[in-house]
């Protein structure tokens, strides 16, 4: 198709050998050209059939007498790739085909050149070729591949992974969208095909021989059937080492399988989080319900405790009024001491029913009003009632205490409750094990925002229930049972907490955290 002219002119041939090539071009639906080339590479057109001259616009004698009017029919863009591959057919002696256009009084068609050398005697090559109009080839082409790019536009915007490779040989991987190689991180230069694909989405051996088989399965399957692999799940391992959960369903198209992905890993994880939430729940209502029963069980309890103590408290303070009162008349001193102690007796059960309601109260867990409180006044309170009672027992108390006021919000006579309880149960725990030099220290501590009362003594420890966490319900080793679920229950109506451990001495120690109050304007009672 490059046509050299040499230094002499080359005969077209003989007319009954033109004659010839018009006849077969005539029953040809495609342009036939015939060329001779020289070693020197120089060469002519020996024959164009009227198709061949047709595509380029050209007269065969015009043709003959300058071969450049071929290449001034090929399209500008085209011309040096055309003899590019002339020179090298040319050269080399091989069979000549090219493709390109042809830009001719302004209308571009695709053409497809051919042709095949014949060596001759002389040492020249004869080409006999075909040129083929392949506009509308071309135009179909065109027109599939820009619906090709409109599909991939159309796929790499949907909000899903999707991928498509070839059914046969080594199902090689055709296609992978945008959101899949967003979402698993791998894309056509990093997977090749379905095989280098599961390699990578299963590393371990186990879980990829499990889900090749599932697959393999599902896809013998859906060749046999309707060609549709239903949506299975599948746990995916993405290029960064993440997993994600999916939904894999696919369809058979020729020789084609597309698969879609759909990432349910947040949806996994919401049911999860909903699962837990739920056991949380339950286990809440559980505790709730248990709590509950406590509370009423409490309740019954402090109610039948009160009611037993309140009818011999009554009977002694009704005794003692009613012996005051036939008393008043006497005038002599003996009269008058038993009246003294008579009196001291009534104030006593007074003060005794008075304790006994606020117990019923605590335990019943009546919320009481909450005032400012000195809890130094408390502790003072507290360890004056009982210091001989210790010191009877042959116990050292040390007590540390803020000299400053340390005001918490809540109910004195429950405090001091605590406070009364915590101290005697330290002296039983003592006495049980029979402690060589009982002591016990007491520390009030203040920091910016709370308070901390610690007892502890150098007694056995607190049982390993309690330490691990046990509830505090009646029934405790050492009688603390009862106690300390007072102490508990005070704690949390006043916002505050309860802390058992080991103390430094090596006993127990059981810490009392307040909320604490800025000092208020005017001094309230301790209660």
């Amino acid at each position: 198709m490059n046509p050299r002219p040499g230094p002499e002119a080359i005969q077209p041939g003989t007319p009954e050998r033109a004659a010839r090539w018009q006849e077969l071009s005539e029953n040809i639906p495609v342009g036939i050209d015939v060329l001779r080339s020289r070693p020197d590479l120089s060469s002519a057109f020996l024959f164009a059939s009227r198709a061949w001259l047709a595509l380029v616009d050209l007269k065969l004698e015009d043709l003959q007498a300058n071969p450049e009017l071929a290449f001034e029919a090929v399209h500008p863009d085209d011309r040096e790739d055309l003899r590019q591959h002339n020179v090298e057919a040319l050269s080399a002696g091989t069979p000549f085909l090219w493709h390109g256009r042809l830009l001719v009084r302004g209308a571009v068609s695709w053409v497809r050149i051919q042709s095949t050398p014949t060596p001759q005697a002389d040492g020249c090559l004869l080409w006999e070729g075909v040129m083929i109009d392949i506009s509308d080839l071309k135009q179909r082409e065109q027109e599939l591949q820009h619906q090709q790019q409109e599909l991939h536009r159309i796929l790499d915007n949907l909000p899903i992974p999707v991928g498509s490779s070839r059914l046969e040989g080594e199902q090689r991987l055709e296609y992978l969208n945008r959101c899949f190689s967003e979402t698993f991180g791998y894309d056509l230069g990093s997977v090749k095909s379905v095989a280098d694909w599961i390699q990578k989405a299963y590393p371990h051996p186990l879980r990829r021989c499990f889900y090749r088989q599932r697959w393999e399965c599902d896809l013998l399957a859906a060749l046999r059937g309707d060609g549709r692999i239903p949506a299975r799940d599948y746990r995916v391992t993405c290029r960064d080492g993440s997993r994600r959960d999916v939904w894999l369903s696919a369809v058979v198209l020729d020789d084609l399988l597309v698969g879609a992905f759909l990432d349910i890993t947040e949806r996994r994880r919401a049911e999860l989080a909903l699962a837990l939430a739920r056991r949380r729940e339950r286990r809440q209502r559980r505790q709730q319900q248990a709590e509950l029963e406590r509370k009423l069980q409490s309740s019954l309890t402090a109610a039948a405790m009160v009611h037993e103590i309140q009818q011999p408290l009554s009977t002694l303070l009704i005794g003692a009024q009613l012996a005051l009162a036939s008393l008043e008349q006497a005038a002599d001193p003996t009269s008058a001491q038993l009246r003294d102690l008579l009196a001291a007796q009534r104030d006593q059960a007074q003060q005794l029913q008075q304790t006994a309601e606020k117990m019923r109260a605590l335990l019943r867990n009546v919320q009481t009003p909450h005032l400012p409180v000195n809890l130094s006044d408390v502790l003072e309170s507290a360890l004056l009632f009982l210091r001989g009672t210790l010191r009877d027992a042959g116990i050292t108390v040390d007590c540390r205490a803020s000299e400053s006021p340390c005001w918490v919000a809540g109910d004195g006579a429950q405090l001091q409750i605590v406070v009364a309880n915590l101290l005697p149960n330290a002296q039983e725990a003592l006495q049980v094990a029979a402690t060589v030099q009982p002591r016990i220290a007491v520390a009030l501590r203040r920091s910016a925002d709370a308070l901390e009362l610690v007892v502890e003594d150098n007694g056995p420890g607190l049982p390993p229930d309690l330490l691990a966490g046990g509830a505090l319900t009646g029934g405790q080793a050492g009688g603390m049972g009862v106690g300390l679920y007072v102490v508990n229950t005070t704690m949390e109506n006043h916002g505050g907490s309860l802390r058992l451990g080991r103390s430094p001495l090596g006993g127990a120690a059981l810490t009392l955290g307040f909320p604490a109050l800025p000092t208020p304007s005017a001094s309230p009672a301790s209660g």
